[in-house]
């Protein structure tokens, strides 16, 4: 079989999956109890990322060396220009904020008010999963910080035949559980709000799990595509819809244990979603690629400008709860207002950062012989 190079189904699921992410920050800190389970579609993500970077990562020891290196570039590349670009747009904001704060009030509510240059530096690191105090930068760059490490980790794996993914992928089972066990003040449960598995061993552990099973099944593609099919594609979806609402049943320190099965269940509907390709010159395909190419810039601002969009826009009245019309359509048009304005941003942090800077990064890939 050839091999396939491009998804565009997969494409527009990952920027369908980033506004699910936007969303769930929406509705959950407003209170309101819906899509509390979405969280998830960060696991998502992992897999996904996986799936797709097989091809390009170190798969024999003897050009591991360059091999290596040039993994390594292209990952460096492809994080830090947007990641600098949501960074710099946090501290503007952060600083005009502070600054407006006698007319905007209450003060803002992002990011930290301690933030200092040090946070700033450490999220530049990305090294959110080890310095908890990086997170309040942005929450939703935890997520990048654990897949980077997981990329470092694999890289010397993936070279190991047979056996080395393997190893990555229990890894992270075993971090997962130590993570889940010994950091519920941070984590929270079902009874107490916390700030859910997104730091240390139990997000990195997320992030070798999920990253792990999407290298597996692209290594295995050859194979694996000839169990795909509507049927099963239609069996990958109902195990998706059953992982999402079994959230709802794990209760207390159990209730996050939605994430041992995250990874399984997402690389299974990956694996059937491929079969899927719509033509990248048709208009659902163009739609289907530009959402992808928007996912990681929503995904990088969409909390920033979220957790500050009730300074200009008045908030509902009264408490949060299902069938209120006015938190309904409070809460629609935040999600729409948000994910319209974070598409915005990447698409001009994507002019102004990523084509010159990912530009210069495929100049040194390939100046590394």
């Amino acid at each position: 079989m050839a091999e396939q190079n491009r998804f565009t189904l997969l494409d527009g699921m990952r920027g369908f999956a980033a506004l699910g992410v936007l969303s769930f920050h929406v509705v959950v800190l407003s209170i309101y109890p819906y899509l509390d389970s979405w969280y998830l579609l960060v696991d998502f993500f992992f897999v996904l990322s996986g799936f797709v970077l097989f091809p390009s990562m170190p798969q024999k020891i003897r050009s591991f060396p360059k091999d290596a290196l040039r993994f390594v570039v292209k990952r460096v590349f492809r994080f830090w220009p947007m990641l600098l670009a949501v960074l710099l747009f946090t501290w503007a904001a952060h600083t005009y904020l502070i600054q407006a704060e006698t007319i905007l009030k209450p003060a803002p509510t992002f990011p930290d008010p301690n933030f200092t240059s040090e946070l700033f530096v450490q999220s530049l690191l990305l090294m959110h999963i080890w310095v908890s105090a990086a997170i309040a930068m942005n929450w939703s760059l935890w997520s990048l910080s654990a897949e980077w490490f997981a990329n470092l980790i694999f890289t010397p794996l993936t070279a190991l035949k047979g056996f080395g993914i393997w190893i990555g992928i229990i890894a992270g089972y075993v971090m997962l559980w130590h993570g889940l066990n010994n950091d519920q003040d941070w984590i929270g449960n079902s009874s107490t709000f916390g700030s859910g598995p997104i730091r240390e061993w139990e997000a990195l552990g997320r992030a070798m799990l999920g990253f792990g099973l999407g290298l597996l099944v692209r290594k295995h593609f050859a194979v694996l595509s000839k169990i795909r099919n509507w049927w099963m594609f239609v069996i990958s979806l109902a195990a998706g819809w059953l992982l999402f609402e079994s959230h709802r049943f794990f209760q207390d320190d159990m209730v996050y244990w939605t994430t041992y099965f995250a990874g399984p269940v997402f690389a299974l509907v990956v694996l059937q979603a491929s079969q899927f390709n719509p033509s990248a010159s048709g208009l659902w395909g163009r739609f289907l690629t530009f959402l992808g190419k928007m996912s990681f810039g929503i995904y990088a601002f969409h909390v920033v400008v979220s957790l500050n969009y009730d300074k200009f826009v008045p908030v509902a009245k009264g408490s949060p709860f299902p069938g209120d019309e006015q938190w309904t359509v409070y809460l629609i048009t935040k999600i729409v207002m948000v994910s319209f304005i974070s598409i915005m941003l990447a698409a001009g942090a994507n002019w102004i950062f990523e084509r010159p800077l990912q530009a210069l990064g495929r100049k040194i890939v390939k100046a590394i012989r």
